[in-house]
């Protein structure tokens, strides 16, 4: 080789070093971290992009693009279920740049897999109508019971507080309108895959009124609501009326690998929205030396608004501290939680104390899964306000709320036993509170088959434990204790509640080319046992011990009520998909349940359903531009609803009273009766089917879904006569009628404005749900239909009904005359007889024209169910302010205004010995005495309401975040109805409810 190759050669290799180390010193590295902007955790897994390199995060949210060339790039940051980040990054040659990328939550956009019970599928592949509701789209604010995180967010699931803004008060969930009349119409929960019990079991005596009052929102992760049978049939005979699927956060989930330490908590007050329209001391004056002059001698001469006495503008707390961590094989997170909700009635209140443990464990190569989640609480409710909130618009606003010389406490007392009770009187002497203690729990094993990856096997143990106590004590001294010839009472209810469950199932999910199939195939056991204890005392020989004062009783009762339930279950379900166009659902399960007899214990419940997704078709190739998604759906099943009594078809036997004992020489013996039986009772059957339609426009930037439904329900539960002597007693518990529900509802989400880099955004929901409820037949023993007056009784008449079932109509319609009306459309009142009295042929419709008045003219009209429930979301962001508002409406309903009822005619002022207080109503009216059964009392109470209104600002270079917010709660309600609150109660009579609250709430959130 010559010397000018040699020399060639190394210029050449120079040349190429001089090149690489001027290449490695051209380029530099991006370091960073990925995290949710609203504090949620560090997001592991995003796709990081930038200069043709793509990355993942990993634990912690950290990742490292390598290499890359100096100068300014576009760096975007992507993850499902949130808004693309973009940012413009400066990388410099054999530097490193730092980038933070937030993502902001994505709430409206559909959610990649989805809970179906037993497992869970692609959103792809979801042929049955299943909705989920993460934690980023939960409502906020002052969250008692934790139904209220998804009140509007979901089509045709609709949330209602039974007894007004009561903490820690029931709570009614209907989906798709109720399917039952004497069972219950609650959907069932499931809780990290443990069921409870349907109704909510003991815990209205421990407190608990709703059945998740014991759970602590911040706990939640999400809510999935399962609507039609294709999604309930794997829960049987417990899915008639939906199912919810409550999963509480992870330690993944909470701190994405990385040991993390959260606060949340915020502060509330609150102030009735609204006081029931009664005569104030002026008008009470004028009313009775009008219309009662023999009462003018009872006139006080105080001004007393007995509704603000009672009632206080009340104030809350709530706090929760999270510790989460882990790693790639393992992960936990603790939680403490603490509520304290004063009421707006004076002496009512709820607080909470709850504590929860999550762990995840990888094992065996990570083909094993352990799993174990601990929730417990301890919940207090305080109650002795509510006696005194019922008798606040009776009582006369002329009368003091002291008396010096009074024997009832100090307290102002009428003289006449058929007098109004002192609200304040009756709210202060008595005690009356629930405590409970409560914990749901399960361990969860899943296991993969290491020579068949695609087969696992699941095994879950959980249990539900609750244990209650009520005491109540009212004093001698109290009037109504007197009245009642009482003299002291003492009552106490122990209640120990406890239910155990054995889950066993496979799941085959295998893919093969343009086939999938996912099945899952199992066993479960579940079994309840309640024991409550009751012990009752009065005639008190001193106040002194308060509610531990039974030795001191003149008179005693005990009793132990033990009941025991058990539920065996098959189940099978199995998707199957074909080229992402076409997906087939077939599930069964087979129920046996001791609550029925041998001949109807065991039920079999199927479902099937299909989906065909026409978006992939070639013939819609044109559309693709501007369509993103459209798919066709179907479904049909059998669901069943077993949440009544247990025992009603064997023959048990009840103790009498004391008044029914039978003498033999000097001893009294206590008669023992047995009751009356079905032995052929079953549960109640729901056949159903659903027609949808998902679709997506924009690169599913608009995406919804419509659905058609049709529910009918057979062998209804019934209390019904029977005929003296055919069987134990008068009354019988059997199936007797159908029922349906059929509606439709649309959802549409919508991304009206997507912002880049912290700009604005602005992401909205609309939810519609149309339900047409009817009774379609009721069976009488012997044959023929009839009307069936129900619902609950109305106040003022004694045992009167204002609601009936008939056969035609929709469930619980009211039952009333027509009312004529004058020019000025108020009801006709005249004084036509002699004596001065009405004839009530000159104020209501001859309906069926014979010439008399009678319950042959009062007609089922107008319904307690709305026929639209309409719910809408906006989420709007801007760099890092965040301004949220949910609206809801509700059209069609009809409320039976029982308070205006009760009191508004004149003839009060006489008819309770001493007057008492009277509806304003009565000055239009002028009725001298009651008109219950007059439709006047029903009013159409559809409404809308700004339920929440929320604004917020995060500090994002404050430790990992601080979120400082606020909330206002029931900012306003416009509607027709003349009452206090549209929705006074879940059954459509408004009987002087606990008052709606108006709420502002300030709150912070802080990730350490």
């Amino acid at each position: 080789m010559s010397k000018w190759v040699r020399h060639f050669l190394v210029l050449l290799a120079a040349t190429a070093v001089s090149a690489t180390a001027l290449q490695a010193q051209a380029t530099g590295e991006i370091r960073g971290r990925v995290i949710s902007s609203d504090l949620a955790a560090p997001l592991a897994d995003a796709t990081v992009m930038v200069a043709g390199q793509t990355v993942l995060s990993g634990a912690g949210g950290f990742f490292v693009v390598p290499d890359v060339p100096a100068g300014v790039h576009t760096l975007r940051v992507s993850l499902i279920g949130y808004r693309s980040f973009e940012t413009q990054v400066t990388v410099t040659a054999g530097g490193s740049a730092d980038v933070e990328a937030r993502l902001q939550v994505a709430p409206m956009e559909m959610e990649p897999i989805v809970a179906i019970g037993y497992g869970e599928v692609q959103t792809s592949e979801q042929t049955g109508v299943v909705t989920s509701v993460p934690s980023e789209a939960f409502n906020t604010g002052r969250i008692v019971t934790s139904e209220e995180l998804i009140k509007g967010k979901v089509a045709g699931v609709q949330v209602t507080e039974s007894n007004g803004s009561e903490p820690g008060g029931g709570t009614s969930v209907r989906i798709r309108g109720g399917t039952s009349i004497t069972s219950s119409n609650e959907p069932l929960y499931v809780i990290d895959g443990v069921p409870l019990e349907v109704g909510g079991g003991l815990g209205a005596l421990a407190g608990n009124r709703s059945p998740l009052a014991f759970l602590n929102p911040d706990d939640i992760a999400s809510f999935t609501v399962l609507k039609d049978a294709s999604a309930t049939a794997i829960y049987g005979s417990r899915g008639a009326n939906g199912v919810i699927l409550i999963e509480t956060t992870s330690g993944r989930q909470a701190a994405g690998g990385l040991t993390r330490v959260t606060y949340s908590g915020n502060v509330s007050g609150s102030t009735i929205s609204g006081q029931p329209d009664i005569l104030n001391a002026s008008q009470f004056r004028t009313a009775v030396e009008e219309n009662a002059p023999q009462q003018v001698q009872y006139l006080g001469t105080t001004d007393t608004d007995w509704y603000d006495a009672v009632t206080e503008n009340g104030f809350g707390q709530q706090h929760t501290f999270g510790v989460a961590g882990g790693g790639d094989k393992m992960d936990f997170r603790v939680s403490l939680g603490y509520l304290a909700q004063d009421g707006a009635v004076k002496l009512t209140g709820f607080e909470r104390a709850t504590l929860n443990f999550a762990y995840n464990q990888l094992l065996f190569d990570d083909n094993l899964n352990l799993s174990a989640n601990v929730l417990g609480s301890r919940s207090e409710s305080q109650r002795n306000g509510n006696r005194g909130i019922a008798l606040a618009t009776n009582m006369a606003p002329t009368q003091p709320i002291y008396d010096e010389t009074s024997i009832y406490g100090g307290y102002f007392e009428w003289d006449d036993n058929l007098a109004t009770n002192n609200p304040v009187g009756e709210s202060n002497l008595v005690f009356d509170e629930g405590v409970g203690y409560r914990s749901i729990g399960n361990v969860t094993a899943e296991y993969a088959f290491p020579f068949l990856q695609a087969l696992s096997v699941t095994g879950r143990f959980g249990y539900t434990a609750l244990n209650g106590e009520n005491p109540f004590f009212a004093p001698s001294i109290s009037k109504f204790q007197t009245e009642a010839g009482q003299f002291g009472t003492v009552s106490r209810a122990n209640g120990t509640e406890f239910s155990w469950l054995g889950d066993a199932f496979f799941t085959y999910q295998e893919n093969w080319g343009a086939h999938g199939l996912n099945a899952v195939g199992g066993y479960s056991y579940q079994q309840w046992r309640t024991d409550t204890a009751f012990q009752y005392a009065e005639q008190l020989s001193t106040d002194l011990l308060g509610p531990w004062g039974v030795p001191s009783a003149g008179f005693q009762r005990q009793t132990l009520d033990v009941q025991e339930n058990k539920l065996a279950s098959w189940f099978g379900r199995a998707n199957y998909s074909f080229a992402d166009k076409y997906q087939l659902t077939a599930t069964v399960r087979a129920d046996g349940s001791s609550r029925f007899g041998e001949d109807n214990r065991w039920g079999i419940f199927p479902s099937f359903s299909g989906a065909w997704r026409l978006s992939e078709e070639s013939f819609m190739d044109g559309s693709n531009d501007w369509l993103s998604d459209l798919r066709l759906r179907a479904s049909w099943g059998k669901n069943g609803n077993q949440a009544f009594g247990n025992y009603l078809f064997y023959k048990t036997y009840t103790f009498g009273e004391n008044t029914a004992q039978a003498q033999f020489g000097d001893s009294f013996i206590p008669t023992v009766r047995p009751n009356a039986v079905d032995p052929d009772l079953k549960w109640e059957e729901t056949s159903s089917w659903n027609v949808g339609l998902d679709y997506g426009f924009n690169n599913n930037r608009y995406w919804g879904s419509i659905e058609f439904y049709n529910k009918t329900t057979d062998d209804l539960i019934f209390d019904v006569i029977v005929a003296g002597g055919s069987n134990l007693s008068n009354v019988v518990t059997t199936n007797v009628g159908s029922m349906k529900n059929s509606g439709l509802e649309l959802t549409l989400n919508a991304m009206f404005v997507e912002g880049q880099g912290g700009g604005f955004t602005w992401d909205a929901n609309f939810n519609f749900a149309y339900n047409n409820n009817e009774l379609t037949k009721i069976n009488q023993f012997g044959g023929g239909t009839e009307q069936i007056l129900a619902g609950e009784t109305i106040s003022g008449g004694v045992g009167s009904f204002i609601q009936v079932l008939e056969p035609g109509q929709d469930v619980n319609s009211f039952f009333v005359y027509e009312h004529k009306r004058d020019g000025s459309g108020n009801p006709i009142y005249e004084d036509t007889n002699d004596d001065g009295s009405i004839n009530d042929q000159d104020l209501y419709v001859d309906r069926n024209g014979d010439g008399i008045i009678n319950q042959d003219d009062r007609a089922a009209t107008f319904s307690p169910q709305p026929d639209w429930i309409m719910g809408h979301t906006s989420l709007m962001r801007y760099k890092d302010f965040d301004f949220s508002l949910t609206l809801l409406a509700n059209l069609g309903n009809y409320v039976y205004n029982n308070v205006a009822s009760s009191t508004g005619f004149y003839d009060q002022l006489v008819d309770s010995g001493r007057p008492s207080n009277l509806h304003e109503s009565v000055l239009t009216t002028n009725f001298a005495r009651p008109q219950y059964f007059s439709d006047y009392y029903v009013e159409n109470a559809g409404f809308l309401r700004l339920q929440n209104i929320e604004l917020g600002y995060t500090f994002q270079r404050a430790l990992n975040g601080i979120r400082v917010y606020g909330v206002v709660q029931n900012a306003f309600t416009i509607t027709g109805y003349s009452g206090v609150d549209p929705t006074a109660s879940t059954n459509g009579i408004d009987n002087n409810r606990y008052p709606r609250t108006r709420t502002f709430t300030a709150g912070l959130s802080v990730l350490f």
